[in-house]
């Protein structure tokens, strides 16, 4: 971020590591220990360099879909409000209702399962959405490719709102790559993921290439 110089983007779908140390906690993560660093110093690290480069790679007139835990909620909305006052975040967040009940229990004895994920939503600019969608959609996990894997079909949901052929996406922590997918399912004009690990990287590319296959296969058809 801090060197970036290329052309920047009007859709930035954020998914860093959340800062709650799941590969330690007391169930999920198990065997996870070594993907990445998931501690709550690491998450703000992200966020503040988010914050200090934003215009290098994000457009005047862009659209933000930020995925984060309850838990620094406060904290992080704090943050952009310092940091980056240019966005402005819509009141309710997006939410992924994990429709085969996967999730974690913090405390047994204390606490239910928590089987949802939040995405902050915000803009700058005046931007518009191309159509209003629900603000919840329900879909089961997809660990196939990647343990936090935001699912495709999530994804272009709320992408609907979003993603058209003006598109340009950046993700920069794309994981399985499902973003990209999502995106390019919604005819988006560029789009980019940035992945540390490299057998992920592998994974996506390859996911990519399927994808983008068999779309044209389906062109061709239909032609």
């Amino acid at each position: 971020a801090p060197s970036y110089k290329g052309d920047k983007f009007n859709l930035i779908h954020c998914d860093f590591p959340y800062g709650v140390n799941f590969a330690h906690g007391e169930q999920g993560g198990k065997g996870q220990e070594g993907i990445y660093e998931d501690t709550r110093d690491v998450y703000f690290e992200l966020l503040e360099c988010f914050c200090h480069n934003l215009d290098n790679f994000a457009s005047l007139s862009c659209h933000f879909v930020f995925w984060f835990s309850m838990k620094h909620y406060e904290a992080t909305k704090q943050t952009f409000r310092l940091r980056a006052p240019s966005i402005e975040w819509v009141e309710h967040p997006l939410i992924w209702g994990k429709s085969d009940n996967a999730g974690i229990i913090g405390d047994v004895r204390r606490r239910p399962r928590h089987t949802y994920e939040c995405a902050l939503f915000g803009f700058r600019g005046g931007r518009h959405i191309i159509e209003s969608v629900a603000d919840f959609y329900s879909a089961p996990t997809d660990r196939s490719l990647h343990p936090s894997t935001k699912p495709e079909p999530v994804l272009r949901h709320f992408f609907r709102m979003l993603v058209d052929e003006q598109t340009e996406l950046l993700d920069p922590t794309c994981g399985s790559g499902s973003a990209l997918r999502a995106a390019e399912s919604l005819k988006a004009k560029r789009v980019l993921g940035l992945e540390i690990d490299s057998q992920h990287v592998a994974s996506a590319r390859s996911a990519l290439r399927t994808f983008r296959a068999m779309r044209q296969a389906a062109g061709r058809v239909t032609a």
